[in-house]
């Protein structure tokens, strides 16, 4: 019966996101609802959505990943944006009655301190942006199944300004545990931005993605190929040149050629896993490397390295980002098992 009903809600939302949604990612609010909430999940980048592990890290990154053995686990991440910075807390817990497990949390994102000046110039005073959301995910499973769902409030204070709105994510994923393939569906950021105090309604930043990863039989080594934005063709945010190609300075294209387009759409990512401790990898985003670029720059940009150090009672990761040619994102990571530290 609750599969039926997460069908239904399923279909219902899809449609709902076909029709009712903005398309155009630039004109949403709340964009840093997409943060990735874990270094992990930032090193993997959007890939992260198929990789199908017992750890809270990267259990945030689709609802669906969520298993029972994050139950205990609270985890505090942090991030740093040029003058922002990113905050988010998780803590897993487990409903034995419905066989449910689920992950509370809430992040938040700081603009820094910011002037504030009359229209003449004349400066008024000092005052720091920041937005918030809180949230709660949750996973079912059936057969080879698993289903997904997130629901996260949203608010923004601005000063003279504020705003708040409501989220949702849906997945489903599909399991092969004997080949180690896993592919999913997920439906990003389902809502809508409701209208706040001096300011006006908007859509969310709603993203459709499908992703798909293989564990190499001889090699600790997962490969994951993920597109996303897939409802909308046209979804890239730049129109000059640019090279295809980061180090080649000999082939060059436009934003609206086919083969431009269509690379956009994908996330390149790839992770080793030594033992049980130790975990490396990276990623390459297409659509970030094309739209963090400057034209009298060329760069990694789209890049992200990492890497997570995991014991019984403590997790530690950190990864590295390349934002544009010259910026980056570093992002840290803590997780504590409160299970294993109450039993000593």
């Amino acid at each position: 019966m609750i599969i039926r009903i997460y069908f239904i809600i399923f279909l219902c939302s899809i449609y709902i996101s076909f029709f009712g949604q903005n398309s155009v990612y630039e004109t949403s609010s709340f964009k840093f609802l997409n943060i990735a909430t874990s270094s992990r999940q930032n090193y993997l980048g959007k890939a992260a959505i198929a990789t199908f592990e017992p750890q809270i890290d990267i259990a945030l990154a689709n609802p669906a990943l969520i298993q029972f053995h994050t139950r205990g686990k609270i985890l505090a991440s942090s991030a740093y944006y040029f003058t922002s910075l990113y905050g988010n807390v998780a803590y897993g817990l487990n409903n034995y009655k419905h066989d449910i497990p689920y992950v509370v949390g809430a992040n938040f994102i700081s603009y820094g301190e910011q002037i504030q000046t009359d229209v003449d110039g004349n400066v008024l005073g000092k005052f720091i942006p920041n937005e918030i959301s809180t949230y709660i995910a949750a996973s079912k499973t059936y057969k080879n199944y698993n289903f997904g769902t997130t629901i996260k409030f949203a608010y923004g204070n601005y000063l003279l300004a504020s705003s708040a709105g409501v989220a949702m994510d849906l997945s489903m994923l599909y399991r092969d545990e004997e080949r180690e393939v896993y592919a999913t569906l997920l439906l990003k950021n389902i809502g809508h931005q409701f209208v706040g105090r001096n300011t006006q309604s908007a859509t969310l930043p709603f993203d459709i993605q499908l992703a798909l990863s293989k564990k190499l039989k001889h090699l600790p080594f997962r490969l994951t190929i993920m597109a996303q934005e897939i409802h909308n063709w046209t979804s890239i945010n730049n129109s000059s040149d640019y090279y295809l190609f980061p180090l080649d300075p000999f082939v060059t294209v436009k934003d609206n050629d086919l083969l431009t387009i269509l690379m956009s759409k994908f996330v390149f990512s790839g992770e080793f896993t030594l033992g049980k401790a130790f975990r490396f990898g990276a990623s390459y985003d297409v659509k970030k490397s094309i739209e963090g670029r400057f034209d009298a720059f060329r760069g990694l940009q789209g890049l992200a390295l990492g890497f997570g150090i995991y014991t019984r009672k403590y997790d530690f990761g950190y990864s590295y980002s390349r934002l544009t040619p010259i910026s980056v994102n570093h992002q840290f990571t803590l997780g504590i098992n409160l299970r294993e530290i109450k039993t000593k």
